[in-house]
């Protein structure tokens, strides 16, 4: 077996060094950074209406809203398809009762109403909300288009390389700044 030369005190402080650098750094790759792309996966706390909870805006809320043929869902796809908005509602009525539904209502149970068919969905939505007042399922509505807001912020958008100013390629990413849970 071959002997093992022993390393001089500066080299040893090199690999010292490097060893160091390569925990830190692995420390630091395994601490998601503050932003956007931390916020993606974050499960946003509920808002506080009167006596109901928002929930956060969750990636099924898509399928419920396209079951319901929900306004919302069109105005969703149009802008993040990039297409002209050409939905158009007020929240009040059956689409604003099946909002609050929605997203005051946890979201199993939600999804097990679905499974029986809309028009439960959509009775459920009357018997709750229907006998409200204008003023209570319209800052309910205003609950749920922060929850959809503040979710569809934490996308980050990605742009084709451009040229810098020594004529090299750079990745052009812009970050949208991450969004705050407050009512107002």
């Amino acid at each position: 077996m071959a002997e093992l030369i022993p390393l001089s005190p500066s080299a040893s402080s090199k690999v010292a060094d490097i060893q160091e650098r390569k925990e830190a750094t692995a420390r630091a790759s395994a601490t998601p950074l503050p932003g956007s792309l931390a916020d993606a996966f974050a499960i946003r706390p509920d808002i506080t209406v009167g006596k109901y909870k928002v929930r956060s805006f969750c990636e099924i809320d898509f399928e419920f809203l396209q079951a319901l043929e929900h306004p919302l869902y069109e105005m969703l796809i149009a802008t993040f398809s990039g297409k002209e908005n050409k939905a158009d509602y007020f929240p009040r009525g059956q689409v604003a009762w099946e909002l609050c539904y929605i997203f005051t209502h946890p979201i199993d149970e939600v999804e097990e109403l679905f499974k029986t068919g809309t028009g439960y969905v959509k009775e459920a939505a009357k018997k709750e909300f229907g006998k409200a007042t204008f003023a209570g399922v319209l800052v309910l509505h205003k609950a749920v288009l922060k929850q959809v807001m503040a979710a569809s912020q934490t996308a980050i958008a990605y742009g084709s390389a451009t040229d810098d100013d020594d004529g090299s390629k750079k990745n052009a990413v812009a970050e949208q700044p991450s969004r705050t849970d407050s009512v107002s």
